[in-house]
């Protein structure tokens, strides 16, 4: 049975929602693009990938030289896991999605967030500050499959360099307690500790105006 005017309107709808997202997005992307590369031409510097070749010490490898996912975790010198290294999600599933996978219930909202969320869903994500060439925001920052990030682990402090927008985040791990003196951030303010061979991060301070994903409007 073929759909009646009501259901395919809402079939475009569907579909031309988050078409129009990935435009304003992708043009974030090329504005930002532009923008280095008039730098670079202007400064003359050289633009080539550098040891893109370089294997990264410490990784496990199969016989072929590739990375063994399936080997034991690398360790620093204290024997505490090593995250140091260039880290890509697989897909945007958490991007889009933070609670995909999760039934709506195990979700709950209060009225006033949920009134938000379908508020940025009815203005056709509008509001969202990466079509804006903003921030993402924690954890929407770590979520983008189309972008790596790296990071850098030493006993004291965990810096996070993203590829996206040029963004940096440093966790610091030397005794310090979260304040409520600094000013709000799109990043917030981070600081971590070892729960065994789990890394425990604490962030606050973040300044309210970042999403926690795309389609869905969190």
């Amino acid at each position: 049975m073929a759909p009646n005017d009501g259901e395919q309107k809402e079939i475009l709808t569907r579909i031309a929602m988050p078409t129009r997202h990935y435009f304003r997005y992708f043009r974030c992307l090329i504005l930002t693009g532009a923008a280095m590369g008039l730098f670079l031409f202007a400064t003359s510097f050289p633009a080539g990938a550098q040891w893109v070749n370089y294997p990264t010490a410490g990784v496990p490898r199969t016989p072929d030289g590739k990375p063994n996912l399936g080997g034991p975790a690398p360790k620093t010198q204290d024997g505490r896991p090593d995250f140091s290294g260039v880290w890509q999600p697989d897909d945007q599933k958490f991007f889009q999605n933070l609670a995909a996978g999760l039934k709506p219930e195990d979700v709950p909202m209060q009225a006033w967030a949920k009134e938000l969320q379908q508020l940025r869903v009815t203005r056709d994500h509008v509001d969202d500050p990466l079509a804006r060439c903003l921030p993402h925001g924690v954890p929407r920052v770590n979520t983008n499959g189309l972008f790596p990030f790296k990071i850098i682990q030493t006993p004291s402090l965990v810096v996070i360099l993203y590829e996206q927008l040029y963004l940096f985040r440093q966790i610091f791990m030397d005794g310090r307690k979260l304040g409520n003196d600094a000013p709000a951030a799109w990043l917030g303010y981070s600081t971590a500790r070892w729960d065994g061979d789990s890394l425990v991060v604490e962030t606050a301070g973040f300044n309210d105006k970042t999403w926690l994903d795309t389609q869905q409007g969190h």
